[in-house]
């Protein structure tokens, strides 16, 4: 049996705050008439409440962002390393929820010739992608407390502080003085955009030895998220990330490409962000046109081209808190249940289903095959 996972966070909101899951889906439609029907618990306040999605309690996975980003980016320093998100900012200062635009690849592969400077051989930089890159300090001291880039105005104002703020001050400063002159960032300030020239490690901790459910599950799964985040859960639990820049966080989602990869997996998960994301932020014009497109693109595909195979799709709207409404959750198996009248959006909230942890769904659908 294939197994295929989609993954929608907050891609169910309040009723009369409009709906993304009622979109004009007919193929995921035709299949909710037919599934299990769940309501979900919001999510409640964890380090990693993305550990759900891939059926794990985030109570019981809770992973600090340095080492998440050191994974995502498949990299094996020692358990004893301490492992910091390495933020790429500027110090012009920006609206806590409107990040800089990020730099190039060209811009930022010339951006990291210049940071490998600042390497020593206890403090190591790595580079990533975009915004979000690692850094690791092999005899770092736990005792240290960092700001996440959210609180930096001024950034002055929270520096490392702790048993190693010298070393990491130091390093943020060398950052900025090192940056600030290159070229590309007198070009970025001339076109209106404010430089990148600040380096900024959060998030520090160890990595966590997490169950091995590739192993424990018998088959392996393909994970598909443009989530640096995922990639490192992915990774830790044993499973295969694609690039994060097949999924990206835009709106242009190759469906077909994704398709085309589920449709060579034996189980596959797919997070997709963007549509939950997008209403949030008032573009819920755009929000139903992507659940739109992912039902013509990737969800008709997948099961135009099953033939004779059997197929289990799971689909998982989870909500956090402090969101007080429930997520839902959807399984089809073939041939489907008896028919029934719940849709799959938001009015199915209202009705009388049964409630299941946010990543119980996930979990049963990934689950070893008996």
């Amino acid at each position: 049996m294939r197994r295929v996972v989609v993954v929608l966070p907050r891609a169910v909101s309040p009723i009369g705050n409009g709906f993304i899951l009622n979109a004009n889906c007919p193929r995921l439609q035709q299949l909710a008439s037919r599934a299990e029907l769940v309501k979900l618990s919001p999510i409640a306040r964890a380090p990693t409440p993305e550990a759900a999605f891939f059926g794990l309690d985030p109570h019981e996975a809770r992973i600090a962002p340095g080492p998440l980003a050191v994974a995502g980016l498949g990299l094996d320093p020692p358990d004893s390393s301490l492992q910091f998100h390495l933020s790429l900012l500027t110090t012009d200062g920006v609206d806590a929820e409107t990040p800089p635009a990020g730099p190039t690849e060209e811009e930022l592969q010339t951006l990291f010739e210049h940071v490998r400077r600042l390497e020593t051989p206890n403090l190591i930089p790595a580079k990533g992608m975009g915004l979000d890159h690692a850094l690791i300090a092999l005899d770092g001291s736990p005792e240290v407390i960092t700001a996440p880039p959210q609180a930096l105005r001024p950034y002055r104002a929270h520096l490392p502080v702790g048993d190693d703020e010298a070393r990491l001050r130091r390093f943020i400063d060398d950052s900025v003085n090192l940056l600030t002159p290159l070229e590309f960032n007198v070009r970025r300030i001339d076109e209106g955009l404010v430089p990148l020239n600040l380096l900024w490690p959060w998030g520090p901790g160890f990595r966590v030895r997490l169950p091995h459910l590739g192993l424990a599950q018998g088959a392996p799964t393909t994970v598909m998220s443009g989530s640096l985040r995922c990639a490192g859960i992915a990774r830790l639990v044993g499973y295969r990330h694609l690039p994060v820049e097949l999924v990206g966080e835009g709106i242009n989602v190759p469906f077909e490409a994704l398709a085309e990869r589920i449709g060579h997996e034996p189980r596959s998960l797919l997070i997709l962000r963007q549509p939950g994301h997008l209403h949030r932020e008032g573009r819920s014009a755009e929000a139903t046109w992507l659940m739109e497109e992912l039902d013509r693109r990737l969800i008709g595909p997948v099961l135009d081209r099953l033939d004779d195979e059997k197929l289990e799709l799971t689909v998982v709207a989870p909500t956090f808190e402090p969101d007080d409404h429930p997520g839902l959750a959807m399984t089809w198996t073939e041939p489907g249940l008896l028919p029934h009248h719940i849709p799959f959006d938001e009015r199915a909230v209202e009705e009388h289903l049964p409630m299941r942890s946010a990543w119980s769904p996930v979990e049963r659908a990934l689950e070893a095959d008996v």
